[in-house]
């Protein structure tokens, strides 16, 4: 493949309540000689022990020509979302479309890259 994702930073907040819009941003850096060509949506999942959340972003990752790329994204928290502490993860994946490997070292379970935790408040 001419794209090869790895992921330099990934920010959001410590805590945040059960129905609030969660700000998230990231630095990533494609480290090969040619972008994606498929809609392969950027997903973030908050998972616990027995459960877990996964929200598609507003990304395009088809605009992450090689070097480094900044982005911004929104994700709204339900409201009935079990307070708690999460993992969050990171992908370029969908239902129907293959997962794309970042080229980051860190925890992945094949899908989701660990980028650290949350605290859910009531």
């Amino acid at each position: 493949m001419g794209y090869h994702f790895a992921l330099r930073t990934f920010a959001f907040p410590e805590a945040a309540n059960a129905g609030d819009i969660l700000q998230c941003s990231l630095c990533v850096e494609n480290r090969g000689v040619a972008p994606i060509y498929h809609a392969i949506p950027l997903r973030m999942r908050l998972k616990a022990e027995n459960k877990e959340y996964v929200f598609s972003t507003d990304i395009d990752v088809r605009t992450w020509l090689p070097g480094e790329h900044t982005a911004t994204f929104e994700v709204p928290l339900p409201g009935d979302l079990p307070a708690g502490g999460y993992e969050i993860g990171l992908s370029v994946s969908g239902e129907d479309t293959p997962v794309i490997s970042w080229e980051t070292k860190g925890k992945s379970d094949g899908v989701f890259l660990k980028t650290g935790n949350i605290e859910i408040l009531r």
